[in-house]
């Protein structure tokens, strides 16, 4: 464990990881990997905020479970955000914007060459 002064039951330090725990990925048997992808999405969007939305929410979770203990101090952490997953995700959602202008163009040109 990164830091062994961690309290569960405390509040969640402001620049801790996943769940509030000081765990890095080095240190954790668990590691999250966020993909903040949504280009393929067919209805609505704002699944490519989902790993930050994740991260922020999993501070208010309870670390107590009656069934499995204190699972946590084998170590989670959350890897960070990808940046060219995100720019990829940017430019497919671009492509996307454009798929059914481009379709109707090549249908227009198909029907006239013909």
């Amino acid at each position: 464990m990164t830091d062994m002064t961690f309290d569960p039951n405390a509040a969640a330090a402001p620049d801790s990881g996943i769940f509030g725990l000081p765990f890095t990925p080095e240190d954790s048997k668990i590691v999250l990997v966020p993909v903040p992808f949504e280009a393929t999405t067919s209805y609505g969007g704002g699944t490519s905020n989902g790993p930050r939305a994740i991260l922020e929410a999993s501070k208010q979770v309870d670390l107590f479970d009656l069934e499995t203990g204190k699972p946590y101090e084998a170590g989670i952490a959350m890897l960070d955000e990808p940046q060219d997953v995100r720019a990829w995700n940017d430019e497919a959602k671009q492509l996307m914007s454009i798929a059914p202008a481009l379709k109707k163009f090549l249908n227009d040109y198909a029907a006239r060459t013909q």
